[in-house]
């Protein structure tokens, strides 16, 4: 029942694709940057932030602000995943959301997801 079509909401993830060296007048720095895939978009349920916890499936051992489930077996989105939530990717909106833990059941797949703050303007990542 939690993913029914009218339950979803359009969401939008990047994944990890690895570092680059940041580099200042032509020289390395020594600072690494994280490099992510372009962004794709999917359909998922997405809980409401902060409420009453009845069910809890990462055992209260993690902080997180909302749940995301999906039927979507084949779902590569795991913890090392940016997301946008409630919003499209741009540069003055940069991801709000990353993962913080997945549990696979037999038939859906939820996500721990933890709001961030990344400041406007922040490319490097999208």
């Amino acid at each position: 029942m939690q993913t029914l079509g009218i339950n979803t909401q359009k969401v939008w993830y990047a994944m990890y694709s690895g570092y680059t060296d940041i580099t200042e007048d032509g020289f390395k720095t020594g600072d690494k940057d994280v490099i992510y895939h372009d962004p794709v978009s999917m359909w998922a349920n997405v809980s409401p932030q902060h409420g009453m916890v009845y069910y809890e499936p990462f055992w209260g051992n993690l902080d997180y602000d909302r749940t995301m489930v999906t039927a979507d077996m084949d779902c590569p989105i795991d913890e090392h995943t940016v997301l946008w939530v409630g919003c499209e990717p741009s540069a003055s909106a940069p991801y709000n959301y990353i993962v913080q833990g997945v549990a696979e059941s037999l038939n859906s797949i939820t996500y721990a997801l933890k709001e961030v703050s990344v400041p406007n303007g922040y490319t490097n990542r999208i």
